[in-house]
């Protein structure tokens, strides 16, 4: 029976092709409304009801326009597949009454402080940290964890606003002690990291169906050319251990049903959590979990938002499946490898190509920016660095930042 649906996002956000395609699946959805921002980049379908709202972030200001919604018909259940709406949603279904994660779940998931709370009271493994309110309160807290730090936002993604700092003066630097802060920073340990794991699930009735870890190539802050990670073989032996993880950081999370996205790194001492979202993760990872494993997150993260079980059967592909974040320079694009270049290297499962000539890009960038993503195939992890130069040297970007990209692999072994 279709369903009368909400849908949250802002300005920015467009959705994966998967999930735009089944949102036109009329057995599942019957009306799809929308709450986006003004200037909206996401072209949604005729018939299709879209409300503006200054904020979609905002849990206040979503409310009043679901609260308009619900004046004429009714919603069955509330959609947010991206970060920076989900508290919106989590707040809606509570206020409401509508299914789903509610909205104590919800800040678990996003508030990174909060979440780490839950962890450590729960015995999951988490960096020591503290938070901070106000940029006069940050020297005292940096010092009480103990330098170096990580400081950023309770609330954000990717790397946005992450700042590592070495000492006092590197605090200042980046929080000059006149600026105000506009959310609260956690500040935390720096870990020594030695492999960078994301785990991704899909969890049904408060239990974990379906799970795939991956390892990044190198920790993702240690180098920007050579952003991307393969799916670990059964035989990894950190594999059953982050399966393990994985399911204790939902289960003290409380999640129900949904999609999730952990990061973990490996320390010296042991395996520690990083953070956890519920969603589907972004960049190439949904593309190589079904390549690798011929499961759709997408479809599952609409099946389970909907209160349906998803559709889980894992037909595992032989080798490792990797993919690799094409990177960018700031600047005007003039020359950019086409996608059927590179879809003719060997290795190559598929590529998708976000950038084109004429497009400008930021003097700023963060970790997640990339000009595509391409998908590779490899029988062991040891050929991956050899994969990877094959396609860098196909790879040519010119804007008035043009370098040549060269991967770093030389911790590959540790």
């Amino acid at each position: 029976m279709s369903k009368s649906i909400l849908l949250i996002h802002r300005r920015s956000e467009t959705l994966a092709p998967g999930l735009r395609k089944g949102l036109r699946n009329a057995d599942l959805v019957g009306q799809l409304s929308v709450v986006t921002e003004p200037g909206h980049v996401e072209r949604h379908d005729p018939g299709v009801d879209v409300r503006l709202v200054a904020d979609a972030g905002d849990p206040d200001r979503v409310r009043s326009a679901a609260m308009d919604i619900l004046r004429v018909r009714p919603i069955d259940h509330v959609l947010a597949p991206f970060e920076m709406t989900m508290v919106a949603a989590g707040y809606l279904r509570s206020y409401f009454g509508l299914p789903g994660t509610g909205f104590d779940t919800s800040i678990a998931f996003t508030n990174k402080y909060v979440m780490k709370r839950i962890l450590a009271a729960a015995g999951v493994p988490v960096a020591r940290c503290d938070i901070a309110y106000a940029t006069a309160q940050l020297p005292e807290v940096a010092a009480g964890v103990g330098y170096p730090v990580v400081v950023k936002p309770v609330l954000g993604w990717g790397s946005r606003e992450v700042h590592v700092c070495a000492g006092e003066a590197d605090l200042d630097r980046q929080y000059p002690p006149s600026a105000e802060l506009n959310v609260p920073v956690i500040v935390e340990e720096q870990l020594d990291v030695r492999r960078e794991y994301h785990v991704d699930g899909i969890v049904h009735d408060g239990e974990v169906v379906f799970v795939s870890p991956s390892a990044y190539f190198t920790p993702m802050l240690r180098s920007w050319d050579n952003l991307g990670s393969y799916c670990l073989p059964a035989e990894d032996p950190d594999r059953a251990e982050l399966e393990t993880l994985h399911r204790d950081a939902i289960r003290a999370l409380g999640l129900r049903a949904g999609i999730t996205h952990l990061e973990a790194f490996r320390t010296p001492d042991g395996l520690r959590v990083g953070e956890v979202a519920s969603r589907p993760s972004g960049g190439g990872v949904p593309e190589a979990i079904g390549l690798q494993h011929g499961v759709d997150v997408w479809d599952a993260f609409l099946k389970t938002s909907l209160g349906l079980p998803p559709d889980v059967r894992p037909l595992t592909r032989p080798g490792i499946v990797a993919h690799y974040y094409l990177p960018l320079r700031p600047g005007r694009i003039a020359r950019i490898t086409p996608a059927e270049e590179l879809r003719a290297v060997p290795s190559v499962l598929g590529v998708d190509l976000h950038s084109a000539v004429g497009d400008e890009v930021p003097d700023q960038l963060t970790l997640t920016d990339a000009a595509g993503v391409v998908y590779f195939g490899v029988d062991d992890r040891s050929e991956i660095p050899l994969r990877m130069k094959e396609i860098v040297d196909q790879y040519e970007l010119e804007t008035a930042c043009t370098a040549r990209f060269a991967p770093d692999f030389s911790d590959w072994g540790d």
